[in-house]
């Protein structure tokens, strides 16, 4: 018996090869230890695109194994994320049952073996309260109110009075800054320069937001 294989055409100058799929299929979810933020959805990040869900054999259920109504399942552009929205209970214990013919991605791999993950849900007490209370606040310029850790915006706001409060706050430390969204769309916008568009106003605030869970976190903001 004779082997063959296409020659494969060289590379143009400047060109990339698109990436080749790994061998196995894997997932990791964005949980930490196994525990679930109330405020997020369950998603899971696999190593290559998937070409089929089969969404008989993925099941998220109580520890009862009763499947959780009103469950939203949505996969991204890059087949690549698989997301599950759902209205979380405090201090729950949660299963997620998928069987190893659930994901099937472009080079036909499948996972392993069937898996079961086991998860819990944060408790009420471990977030922190906060409300915030600004003077010299310009409602006209559609404010929203940013909190930051690093680089990495962890919530975003609209402002719609002189007063904010949120009730399930992640404890951490916080940088904030205001952000004068002048289109409305909830995100910074550079500009436009044939439009004669100068960017979006945002306004670093000096001092930070310090969260403990279960506590009042209380802070006012002058502009």
């Amino acid at each position: 018996l004779l082997a063959y294989a296409a020659e494969k055409a060289p590379a143009k100058p400047g060109s990339s090869l698109k990436a080749q799929p790994e061998k196995k299929l894997r997932y990791s979810s964005n949980q930490a230890n196994r525990l679930q933020d109330l405020l997020t959805d369950l998603r899971l990040d696999f190593n290559n695109p998937l070409q089929n869900i089969d969404s008989t054999q993925i099941i998220l259920a109580d520890t009862n194994y009763n499947r959780l109504p009103g469950t939203l399942l949505t996969v991204d552009s890059t087949r690549k994320k698989i997301t599950f929205t759902v209205n979380w209970s405090p201090d729950r214990d949660y299963v997620l049952l998928l069987g190893s013919g659930a994901f099937t991605d472009s080079a036909g791999n499948q996972l392993p073996k069937a898996d079961t993950m086991k998860f819990k849900t944060r408790r009420v007490e471990d977030y922190g309260r906060v409300a915030l209370r600004f003077s010299n606040l310009d409602l006209e310029k559609k404010p929203v109110i940013q909190f930051l850790i690093g680089d990495e915006i962890k919530l975003s706001a609209p402002l719609t009075s002189n007063q904010w409060t949120n009730s399930r706050f992640l404890p951490g430390e916080y940088d904030m800054r205001i952000l004068y969204d002048r289109n409305g769309n909830g995100r910074w916008d550079p500009g436009d320069y044939s439009q004669r568009l100068q960017p979006e106003t945002v306004v670093t605030l000096s001092q930070k937001l310090a969260i403990r869970a279960d506590w009042d976190n209380e802070r006012d903001i002058s502009l």
